[in-house]
């Protein structure tokens, strides 16, 4: 349903926004011991605002990663801005971060020439550009019902009665990126 509302809101979408940010004590955590992990926030959330990324905005081009402050002090990223760019030519933000909140009601937005979508927490809406009027659509993410899904699709995929909605080549096109992105981060170029 979002794709939907999505295309057919804007038309030709122009930037895309994502922030996965929170703050979260990870000094004895896995995901930020680098031997484990493979790598800090970027590999911990990226993976997933990657592959959000490629969903509304198809293959993704080109990214340059930035790194921020270290503010827990560990040995792998805690803070980055991702700036993407699909093989359409639409430009994206991703904000990633374990040392900071902020605080948006909404983890995607989207803006094309037709209108807006945003994504939330609690809800999510969208306007069209000939209007002053929020349509609310959706009652925000639902973590429990979203991993449920997943395995239902799962089962029923290896039931025969669906197929993937993720399959192999969604998952080794979010590592490609994963892979540009690190590259990028360790060079300071767009890659």
């Amino acid at each position: 349903m979002i794709t939907s509302i999505a295309s057919s809101l804007c038309w030709l979408a122009v930037l895309f926004e994502n922030a996965f940010t929170a703050w979260v004590d990870m000094s004895k955590r896995w995901n930020s011991n680098p031997e484990v992990s493979g790598g800090g926030v970027l590999i911990d959330n990226g993976t997933h605002s990657f592959d959000i990324a490629r969903y509304f905005l198809g293959p993704l081009a080109e990214v340059h990663v930035m790194e921020g402050k270290r503010s827990q002090g560990l040995s792998v990223e805690e803070t980055v801005r991702v700036v993407v760019r699909s093989a359409a030519g639409v430009i994206g933000n991703i904000d990633l971060s374990w040392s900071i909140n902020k605080e948006l009601d909404r983890y995607i937005s989207i803006y094309g020439t037709r209108g807006t979508v945003w994504v939330g927490w609690k809800d999510s809406r969208y306007r069209q550009s000939s209007s002053p009027e929020w349509v609310k659509f959706g009652s925000g993410y639902d973590k429990v019902g979203a991993f449920r899904n997943q395995i239902v699709n799962f089962a029923n995929a290896i039931d025969g009665t669906d197929r993937l909605l993720i399959n192999g080549t969604d998952a080794l096109a979010s590592v490609d990126v994963v892979e540009a992105a690190y590259e990028s981060l360790g060079k300071d170029h767009w890659t």
